[in-house]
């Protein structure tokens, strides 16, 4: 569903515009009204993307509309990784300028000055014309007359739960990247490597993360390497009871009954002692280290050399 790509990067926009505003020195100088209009564009075609959906199936028209909508989509997800990532840039040399003040001061500013207003420029641009695409794909959604659904939370149908279940045979393609992963959860972990090996699949929604989290636990070489292999479906609210009351009937192969926090904990850290696992964490929303803690502490009382797969959009 495309609604699955357009709230992700609503969440993005919002959140990349609130960090601008906080750093002292600002990235894309002269984007924050056009970020405005991204928006606000984004937001207004959201409303109406649900009846949208149900109707590109009888609807040619409206499906080429929802097409050229993720098309642009995928444009301004390129343009906010690549002003995420030139940000950081700019901290990493802000931090290193600030290191070395005497070696920099021998240097003239301006060279470097120069360098941020031609980034600063390159962004902006882009934006600016992505801008222009989505105004004109958000005015021609005037002419279908679509029936608006009230706002971006009932816009969004209710989350289903995965599970590990794939019919291998329905995927196509995905050859490469499901090697890669492979490759990763096969290899043995160096001795030096402290901690729990943890393995993320980044991006979008809808771009097949959970497929390729499937396809990686159903092989066969990894249900041989592994004593257990967990699958728990995290979703947008992270709930810690919730998630290891489903750690544990994962581990053990039916219902809890366990009613406390910690004596879920106890049991999963009794569970994999001695044993090396991957805990796969679907869908994860939630990046709070306090709340991830006490899940990191219990699991490293697993054996050397298991692993961790988190499919997440941050």
């Amino acid at each position: 569903m495309v609604d699955a790509i357009v709230s992700p990067l609503l969440e993005q926009l919002i959140s990349v515009s609130a960090e601008e505003l906080t750093q002292q020195v600002k990235l894309v100088k002269g984007a924050e009204q056009e970020v405005e209009k991204l928006t606000s564009h984004l937001q207004t075609i959201q409303a109406v993307l649900s009846d949208a959906e149900q109707r590109q199936v009888k609807e040619e028209s409206v499906r080429v509309w929802l097409g050229r909508l993720k098309d642009v989509s995928y444009d301004i997800e390129d343009v906010l990784d690549e002003w995420i990532t030139a940000r950081r840039r700019l901290q990493m040399k802000q931090n290193a300028d600030s290191a070395q003040k005497q070696v920099s001061s021998c240097f003239p500013a301006s060279s470097i000055g120069f360098k941020k207003i031609i980034l600063r420029q390159d962004i902006a641009v882009k934006i600016k014309g992505i801008n222009k695409k989505l105004g004109v794909i958000a005015t021609q959604k005037d002419m279908f007359k679509f029936v608006e659904s009230g706002g971006a939370s009932s816009a969004r149908p209710g989350r289903v739960q995965s599970t590990s279940f794939i019919d291998e045979e329905e995927i196509c393609g995905r050859v490469g990247e499901k090697n890669e992963l492979l490759s990763k959860l096969l290899c043995e972990s160096s001795e030096q490597q402290k901690g729990l090996h943890i393995i993320s699949i980044v991006g979008m929604g809808g771009i097949g993360k959970t497929t390729l989290a499937q396809l990686a636990c159903n092989h066969e070489e990894v249900i041989r390497k592994f004593d257990k292999i967990l699958w728990v479906c995290v979703s947008e609210t992270f709930e810690e009871f919730r998630v290891a009351k489903a750690m544990v009937e994962a581990l053990d192969g039916h219902e809890s009954h366990l009613g406390e926090f910690q004596s879920l904990l106890r049991h999963i850290y009794e569970s994999i002692a001695g044993k090396s696992f991957l805990l796969v964490l679907d869908d994860v929303w939630d990046g709070n280290y306090v709340k991830w803690e006490p899940f990191y502490h219990c699991l490293k009382n697993g054996l050397h050399g298991s692993k961790i797969l988190v499919t997440t959009r941050k």
